[in-house]
């Protein structure tokens, strides 16, 4: 549009004034609008489905951490713990216990307990300082003496702060 176009169109404006709407027209467009449905907006609320899927994935790990934790190498305080708590139940069932079987010579044979309870085990006997790894290793001797005192001690605290594993040593 030119300048000139421009100057005539305000011109105009300004001779002829506001225009005037016809009478009817409000009403007509008034009564327009109420016949149209009006749209609501949806309220739906939370969108479950990332929070579903969130949920699902933490369900995994954790599904994933526990199953690697019960087959982590050194495990031994767990099935050492249970083998002691089912010796000390069996023992205070009040029926008579049937004597301990012989204990195969293999590493299953281990009580995991705290080194302050080993020390204080085996003081008497010839304890020699804990492997590299935290491993004591005792013969068939020694072991029979303290086996039920280690299996207490295991039971009583089958998750030691500073371990010992206490094990039979192998023929």
């Amino acid at each position: 549009m030119s300048d000139a176009e421009q100057d005539r169109i305000a011109r105009l404006l300004r001779e002829q004034g506001q225009a005037e709407a016809p009478p009817e027209l409000a009403r007509d467009v008034m009564a327009q609008v109420r016949r149209e449905p009006q749209s609501t907006p949806d309220r739906r609320g939370i969108n479950w489905r990332p929070v579903a899927a969130w949920a699902a994935v933490a369900a995994v790990l954790l599904a994933v951490g526990v199953g690697i934790a019960t087959r982590a190498p050194g495990g031994s305080s767990s099935s050492a713990g249970s083998a002691a708590q089912a010796e000390v139940a069996g023992a205070a069932g009040g029926s008579k216990a049937s004597p301990p079987a012989q204990v195969e010579d293999n590493a299953a044979a281990a009580y995991t307990v705290d080194r302050s309870d080993a020390e204080k085990l085996l003081s008497g006997s010839e304890m020699h300082a804990p492997a590299p790894n935290g491993t004591i290793t005792l013969d068939r001797a020694q072991w029979n003496k303290v086996r039920a005192a280690l299996a207490t001690a295991a039971a009583r605290n089958p998750h030691p702060q500073n371990p010992v594993v206490v094990r039979l040593r192998p023929k």
